[in-house]
């Protein structure tokens, strides 16, 4: 029912699909293009990468709940029970990052190179 779209000034926004129009802009205070970034399964949160940070946001509030520094990465997830977002990319820079936590733990370190794509097992 929601749709995410980024842009190249740092601008996220967000659908709400049954109405046809926008629920939310989230707006960054940097100005890069977001191109990764994900739900949760349990519908409460939105994951964003931009050049550098990892964003938590309460999109249907708008807010950012948190944000942490990452390398580059080519794509992140959340797993099937919202807690955690998993972050693959370039230079082993893979990550399961804990939210009620607030730590990472690096994983599949030095077993493969640049990862584009990831999934969750559920």
């Amino acid at each position: 029912k929601y749709l995410a779209s980024g842009d190249n000034s740092g601008k996220l926004v967000i659908w709400d699909l049954e109405k046809n129009e926008v629920l939310q802009v989230l707006q960054s205070s940097e100005k890069y293009a977001i191109d990764k970034f994900a739900f949760s399964p349990n519908d409460k949160y939105l994951a964003s990468y931009y050049e550098g940070k990892v964003k938590l946001w309460d999109y249907k509030n708008g807010k950012e709940l948190m944000a942490w520094e990452s390398r580059q990465i080519g794509n992140l997830t959340f797993s099937p029970d919202s807690k955690k977002i998993i972050t693959v990319g370039w230079y082993a820079n893979n990550q399961v990052f804990d939210i009620e936590s607030k730590k990472s733990q690096e994983v599949m370190q030095g077993k493969y190179g640049a990862i584009k794509g990831l999934d969750y097992s559920p």
